[in-house]
């Protein structure tokens, strides 16, 4: 059966080739702004939806009474409302290992931006040599310790990755058996020894009623001074676990040190990096 399928965002070749090859009508749409999507909804009719960063929210979905699939471009369904899928009759569906080693190599390079403070580093090597050599702040990893919040697609493999760099890994995932943690990962039951030991820790859960809030100010303070918090998002929904907002109320802001990816260094705690930096061309040939 021929499809007709909307693209509001282009993907690879391949798969755009994939799909015409099976005799599906591909619709290259206005733009990936909600509104653009709505139009085309209207207009089209497409029988379906491939999705990358897009919101879809409930009135997307109703201008289209044709609409029997969306498909995430990626894992998770943060930027996609799917009760609305659901009381309207349409399947969600996404790829969720499509672009977990793309996601666990960014965290990995965060934890060592913060090892190595690499962001200042450049911004004073040119200037002062000595200073950026013996003034800023440098750590090793070897020895420190990772904990986990979350350990599936991703997390194992960040997992796998900090233990070769002879970290201590701690991993908190109450839905996985112990057996099926990676070896050499110490697996936690108590989601608090997580920030108390963690020199480094990274969330790695999607964004649900059940996690929603489970990283607030408590347990925030209960890290180490010394200790950083990766968060690996994406712009389409909230933060991975909580719901991070820069608004939190002092003197807690105070407390955190934030550094969004783009060089605005805010202060120096939490690292965000926004998802058109995860993006690898290994992973978008990955996703088809």
């Amino acid at each position: 059966m021929a499809w007709k399928i909307l693209l509001p965002q282009e993907i690879m070749s391949e798969g755009r080739k994939l799909l015409e090859d099976a005799g599906h009508t591909i619709i290259e749409g206005r733009g990936f702004e909600t509104e653009d999507v709505l139009a085309d909804m209207k207009e089209h009719q497409p029988d379906a939806m491939i999705v990358r960063i897009t919101p879809i929210t409930r009135e997307v979905i109703k201008a289209n009474p044709n609409l029997k699939v969306i498909v995430r471009h990626g894992a998770g369904f943060d930027a996609l409302d799917v009760k609305a899928c659901h009381d309207n009759g349409v399947q969600t569906l996404y790829a969720p290992v499509a672009n977990s080693t793309s996601v666990a190599e960014t965290a990995m390079l965060l934890i060592l931006e913060c090892s190595r403070n690499v962001t200042l580093l450049h911004k004073t090597w040119v200037d002062d040599y000595y200073k950026a050599k013996l003034k800023i702040r440098k750590n090793t990893l070897n020895g420190k310790t990772l904990g986990l919040i979350g350990c599936g697609n991703i997390g194992s493999r960040l997992a796998v990755r900090a233990l070769a760099m002879e970290m201590n890994v701690l991993a908190y995932d109450p839905y996985k058996p112990a057996a099926d943690f990676p070896d050499g990962v110490e697996v936690v039951r108590d989601l608090d020894r997580i920030f108390k030991e963690s020199d480094y820790v990274s969330l790695h859960t999607p964004n649900t009623p059940v996690t929603k809030n489970l990283v607030d100010k408590n347990r925030l303070a209960m890290m180490k001074p010394t200790a950083f918090l990766i968060i690996c998002k994406s712009p389409a929904g909230p933060a991975s676990m909580a719901e991070m907002s820069w608004g939190w109320p002092l003197p807690l802001a105070k407390q955190l040190k934030i550094l969004i990816h783009d060089d605005r260094i805010v202060k120096e705690r939490i690292k965000r990096i926004e998802r058109i930096d995860k993006r690898t061309g290994e992973e978008e040939h990955g996703i088809r």
